[in-house]
């Protein structure tokens, strides 16, 4: 199996705030109670072309130099399952697909950004408004579930996914489940958006498996900060082969799908579920066996 070893932009983040600054900075829904609001601000202003634009010259600096300075305090081990998974994962991250993985810590979002960044490829990833606005260096497009779907905020948000998608021909990353799951090996209940965003934007979606990063991140006390300093900890990333949720693709790939409504949507749901699970099932076994 390949492997090479990988930091935690955020965690250098972590210790720049909390040493330094003393405090993590506001979140996308304190900032905007606030004014000025001085990064989330050029996510309302401007057109989507702009945005993406300043976001992707941000970034790109960004995740390099916090990886250059975090490789001299702590790391990751990240390790593709098989060369097999480390093939498919070049091949999926060099053009507009929806990348859909299980989620047990924020780590995750730091193990496929810095595994895109080895092939010279830089991600988006859709996450959820309440953490730190910082990350927006790291591609962040936020969303705030409690608004209606048409708001506009929630339109222009949609707006970047699929410019990230079909205009930039990036990956997007995805957390279908909505949230975090440290506590056990299960996919979850699968949230419709990523349907909508892959059949809006013909973008094929493509199930990710990543095992070894439960609980990284979400400890923030000091003794888990020096754990993480003096050890390494390998995680293993599985990789599947991409599908489409027309009927037609569907159905090529031996799955005979309802053909509309409710029973649609559960059928799609329980099939990516199925999907990611093999793959997480994958990157466990490997842990456990190597």
């Amino acid at each position: 199996a390949t492997s090479h070893w990988l930091v935690s932009p955020l965690q250098a983040l972590y210790i720049y705030q909390r040493i330094l600054v003393k405090k993590l900075p506001p979140t996308y829904l304190e900032a905007r109670e606030a004014e000025p609001i001085p990064v989330w601000s050029w996510y309302a202003e401007g057109s989507v072309e702009e945005l993406c634009a300043n976001q992707l010259k941000i970034s790109e600096h960004a995740i390099r130099g916090l990886v250059e300075v975090a490789t001299k305090l702590l790391g990751l081990k990240a390790e593709f399952v098989t060369n097999d998974d480390r093939d498919r994962f070049a091949e999926y991250v060099s053009s507009g697909h929806i990348l859909a993985t299980n989620h047990t810590d924020a780590a995750d979002i730091l193990t496929l950004g810095a595994l895109a960044a080895n092939f010279d490829v830089y991600m988006r990833y859709v996450g959820k408004a309440d953490i730190p606005q910082a990350l927006t260096m790291l591609g962040l497009i936020p969303v705030d579930r409690s608004e209606r779907a048409d708001s506009a905020w929630f339109t222009k948000m949609f707006k970047v996914a699929k410019y990230t998608l079909c205009n930039e021909q990036r990956p997007l990353v995805v957390f279908p489940e909505g949230s975090i799951h440290p506590e056990d090996h299960t996919v979850h209940f699968i949230q419709p958006g990523i349907f909508v965003l892959s059949q809006t934007t013909k973008a094929s979606v493509v199930p990710i498996g990543i095992y070894g990063t439960a609980h990284l991140l979400s400890e923030y006390s000091a003794s888990h900060v020096l754990k993480m300093a003096v050890s390494r900890h390998p995680v293993h990333v599985a990789v599947g082969e991409p599908i489409d949720f027309d009927s037609a693709s569907m159905l090529a790939h031996g799955y005979d799908a309802p053909t509309g409504g409710k029973e649609r949507r559960e059928f799609m749901s329980l099939l990516l579920r199925v999907l990611i699970q093999e793959q997480y099932n994958r990157a466990t076994l490997a842990a456990h066996s190597s």
